[in-house]
């Protein structure tokens, strides 16, 4: 299921991008689920980082398109963000907060199937992979998306993920790297297995992740900095 939110003020706006989105999904045979909000303050009022696109107009009453993506950054780094504007000029600030593209008012389908495929390759990349974990003697079955970090702590291994933390009771953190795979995980030190994803600043010698400053060793270092920016690049 992709989740897909609208921010625009203008009721007809949103509607075309609205059809135009089921559109798209349609006929790529796609779930899609779509949310729509007519400014950026009712959006950002109980945002949660569980959207895969977000489309934004610039010019918007209250709060425009600029500061909301801005907010909207602090939140979630790698929600896909596309603005929609009636000047293009505008739209050349969309990169100081990594949009990724933008629409220019009216919208004809054949401009934004265009650019929808490309976003579409990207969610491809990003669809969630399950792992089977063991936990207290039985199997549980963990999205990789919803991991933040794999930790060793006295010789036991503890998973954090968005329910909290949990004993992992079999496995190793050599185990671990290798059943993640593939799936953007890097070690940043000897007793953590990070999830890329989820990093949301370096500073100095610590991975920050969830409000979380996790060590970075020197012997690490230079190879975690090169699979974050790599993961960052590609996405």
């Amino acid at each position: 299921m992709i989740r897909v939110a609208i921010v625009e003020d203008n009721p007809a706006d949103r509607m075309q991008i609205e059809q135009h989105t089921r559109r798209f999904f349609a006929e790529n045979e796609e779930a899609v689920q779509i949310y729509t909000f007519g400014n950026g303050i009712d959006f950002l009022e109980h945002y949660r980082a569980h959207y895969d696109v977000i489309f934004l107009d610039i010019e918007m009453p209250l709060m425009d398109g600029m500061e909301t993506a801005e907010k909207i950054r602090k939140l979630d780094p790698y929600v896909i963000l596309i603005f929609v504007t009636n000047m293009s000029q505008l739209a050349l600030k969309a990169y100081e907060v990594n949009a990724y593209d933008f629409i220019v008012k009216p919208m004809v389908y054949s401009a934004f199937d265009f650019k929808m495929r490309k976003v579409k390759r990207i969610l491809d990349k990003r669809k969630r992979k399950f792992v089977m974990l063991p936990v207290k003697g039985a199997l549980a079955k963990v999205s990789t998306d919803d991991i933040y970090y794999i930790e060793v702590e006295n010789h036991r291994l503890y998973c954090h993920t968005k329910e909290g933390r949990f004993l992992l009771t079999a496995g190793s953190l050599s185990g671990m790297e290798e059943k993640l795979e593939g799936e953007h995980f890097c070690k940043c030190n000897s007793c953590y297995l990070v999830n890329l994803q989820h990093v949301t600043a370096v500073e100095k010698d610590f991975a920050v992740v969830k409000d979380v400053k996790l060590a970075i060793s020197r012997a690490k270092k230079k190879g975690f900095i090169k699979a974050l920016t790599d993961f960052v690049e590609e996405y």
